[in-house]
């Protein structure tokens, strides 16, 4: 039997999420705890960008399961890394490729028009091409999103939020560009039909935005399910205000 853990991080101060020898990484931190305990990470859900953070990380470890518990990898790791939660699943179990959607959010700060925005937002959502909102790797650009709109975390703070069974690479942050530059009056919000079409310039394609500003907020799977303490509510909230990652959420904002 495998433990699947759900691992919350700010990643300001990492190069990105997997393994690299030579510069600090959120995956190396986790390999380095859960050695020390005789445990050791076999998979992981997403590969978030150097500066990237995660509300709903999810990694699966191997080894004594009375030993994969929060408080005792907790204890071993940096204070911006953090388990939230545990909970078993069999040995087949891949939380990339069983993962049935997954959330991410963009802090975009205040927007000129959020109206304009909004639109804009809501234009990309359903089954596109989405080659000019990513970074080319060879993997299929045809992906149906499943919800694309801002939320008002606090007066004239936005936040976009976009569900999707799968994504690009850089394609959560084009998205996000997109969005921010209709708000920002930099581009029509009419210009979606056009860059979903697949026939569009280098040149037309959305900014990237940076990915300090991007979180991994939640996965879904099917029959797999995290319990947690209503301690985690108050003490491992992570969301993105002002450009940088907070562990509280501001007073008020509990509900976006």
């Amino acid at each position: 039997m495998r433990v699947a853990l759900q691992v919350a991080y700010d990643g300001s101060r990492y190069h990105g999420f997997q393994y690299q020898p030579d510069v600090p990484t959120i995956e190396g931190a986790l390999r380095k705890a859960l050695s020390e305990l005789r445990l050791e990470l076999v998979g992981y859900a997403s590969r978030t960008d150097a500066g990237a953070h995660a509300r709903y990380q999810v990694v699966v470890v191997e080894g004594d399961p009375e030993l994969a518990q929060p408080d005792p990898i907790n204890a071993r790791l940096p204070k911006d890394i953090r388990v939230i939660a545990k909970t078993e699943v069999n040995d087949e179990f891949d939380p990339r490729r069983d993962a049935l959607r997954k959330e991410y959010r963009y802090f975009l700060g205040p927007l000129n028009d959020p109206e304009a925005a909004e639109r804009a937002a809501r234009k990309l959502e359903g089954k596109h091409d989405f080659s000019a909102f990513r970074r080319e790797d060879g993997r299929n650009p045809i992906i149906t999103i499943e919800r694309c709109e801002l939320l008002e975390i606090i007066p004239n703070a936005y936040v976009l939020r976009v569900v999707a069974p799968r994504f690009l690479w850089e394609m959560v942050r084009r998205i996000a560009g997109f969005v921010w530059e209709v708000g920002h009056g930099l581009r029509e919000e009419g210009d979606a039909e056009a860059l979903l079409s697949g026939e569009f310039k280098p040149s037309e394609k959305p900014r990237c935005l940076p990915a300090e500003g991007l979180i991994l907020w939640y996965i879904e799977y099917d029959k797999v399910h995290f319990e947690r303490t209503e301690a985690w509510f108050e003490d491992h909230k992570v969301i993105q205000l002002g450009g940088r990652l907070l562990l509280r959420l501001p007073e008020g904002a509990e509900n976006c």
